[in-house]
């Protein structure tokens, strides 16, 4: 069986051993690092995935980044009421929608420039207010 990189385990040893929820949680709250890599390399490619179908390539690796931070810092307010994928899933929808709320409220400056016409008109050579006429 493949080495996972996480002592002597094999991927099946820890697949068994974190087959129990609550186990892994445990560990991941004890901040057990084999519990920790485990979770990463479980869930980070579904992260990563739901993330670029909401923003894009270029943005994704940031919002799954922002993702693992919220994950583990809300970890001990988890309440079990749904499955730990389906959890961290939601959270990583919530980062994306909120990184798309935030690049909608920043106006490109280039967007501003392109129809400056009335606005030109009310400023002097030197750069001061046009009196009203």
């Amino acid at each position: 069986m493949p080495k996972t990189g996480y002592g002597n385990s094999t991927d099946e040893d820890l697949k068994s051993e974190f087959e129990n929820e609550e186990v892994l949680i445990r560990q991941l709250l004890a901040q057990d690092e084999v519990a920790y890599r485990y979770v990463v390399k479980t869930y980070h490619a579904s992260m990563v995935y739901l993330a670029r179908r909401i923003v894009g390539e270029t943005v994704a690796g940031e919002v799954v980044q922002e993702a693992w931070l919220s994950v583990m810092g809300a970890l001990p307010k988890f309440e079990g009421r749904s499955k730990l994928k389906s959890w961290i899933l939601t959270i990583v929808s919530n980062e994306a929608k909120n990184r798309l709320r935030k690049e909608k409220r920043y106006v490109s400056l280039e967007s501003m420039s392109e129809d400056t016409s009335g606005i030109t008109d009310r400023f002097d050579q030197t750069n001061h207010w046009v009196s009203p006429a």
